[in-house]
């Protein structure tokens, strides 16, 4: 069976994201004019294809957007309205800002680490969205820089994982409306429960059971003359509780109801190596299926309510 591993988080070191912030702080140097100035659009083509790099340059013209007036007009007439828009440049004060921004920043880094151990903890990386100012969101931007193939990696994982939370809704979903099906078509509880049984048996083998296709054979299984009759013949196969014990029997092709359903819990109990509900509509045969309930996978778990036709 494919295993579905979840990525352990790599615990970057401080040095390691301080190197994003003065990579950072190379590529804004670079872009510097003789006046001081720097061209907005050439800092975003130093830094394009490199994560840390683009968040950084995103914080920088989130902290310096500039206020636009705008006209607009229609069938009311014309009015203005003021638009917030990224800098083309950066003036030489805002230069200098952010240049001691991102020194303020590795400091901010550094500040993660509360155990002194040169790296940043899941835990500690957490704090970081506690930090403020244009230096926290560039020490904040430099650490999810560093994370990113572990971001891209947990993204793949939630993927892996949703695939098989897929298959276990499905599998419960069938299985409820199994349990409604058999109920509704048997007269008694003992027919509904051979039926669930029956074709849980098929289910658990693979074949792909179709609750339509299921819900047809039962109304077939009516053999009163009455299902010939036009219009009418259809409510009979269809109202609550027209098998009756015999003509479930005859469906299944057995001799004692209660026996036939005791045998093939049994039997598919002992294929699946455990309880029905605790392996097949748990999914424990499908790849990760032990850490659909994991607080990083999300919400994946979630599913129809399990038939109660045991």
């Amino acid at each position: 069976m494919t295993t579905i591993t979840k990525p352990s988080f790599p615990n970057p070191s401080t040095q390691q994201v301080e190197g994003k912030l003065d990579r950072l702080k190379d590529a804004v140097q670079d872009a510097r004019k003789a006046d001081g100035t720097v061209d907005v659009g050439q800092l975003e083509d130093a830094a394009n294809g490199d994560v840390a790099l683009e968040k950084g340059v995103r914080e920088i013209k989130d902290a310096y957007q500039r206020t636009e007036t705008r006209t607009s007009s229609g069938c009311s007439g014309s009015g203005t309205r003021e638009v917030q828009v990224d800098p083309a440049k950066l003036e030489a004060s805002e230069v200098q800002s952010v240049m001691s921004a991102l020194m303020e920043a590795k400091s901010k880094v550094r500040g993660l680490d509360d155990n002194s151990d040169g790296r940043i903890s899941k835990t500690e990386a957490k704090d970081a969205d506690r930090l403020s100012g244009l230096s926290g969101e560039l020490a904040e931007a430099a650490l999810e820089g560093s994370l990113s193939s572990y971001y891209s990696e947990m993204s793949d994982w939630r993927d892996a994982l949703n695939d098989t939370a897929s298959s276990v809704r499905g599998r419960k979903r069938f299985d409820k409306q199994l349990g409604e099906a058999a109920s509704h078509h048997a007269e008694s509880v003992t027919g509904a429960d051979a039926i669930l049984w029956a074709y849980r048996d098929l289910s658990t083998r693979g074949r792909n059971a179709d609750i339509w296709d299921v819900k047809g054979k039962l109304e077939n299984a009516e053999t009163s003359w009455l299902r010939f009759i036009p219009f009418f013949g259809r409510s009979v196969k269809t109202r609550q509780g027209h098998l009756s014990d015999s003509e479930v029997r005859r469906h299944l092709g057995c001799d004692d109801l209660g026996a036939f359903a005791s045998d093939k819990r049994a039997a598919i109990e002992a294929r699946l190596g455990g309880d029905f509900a605790a392996t097949w509509l748990a999914g424990s045969d499908l790849p990760g299926s032990e850490q659909l309930d994991d607080p990083e996978a999300g919400a994946l778990a979630n599913a129809d309510p399990v038939s109660s036709g045991c």
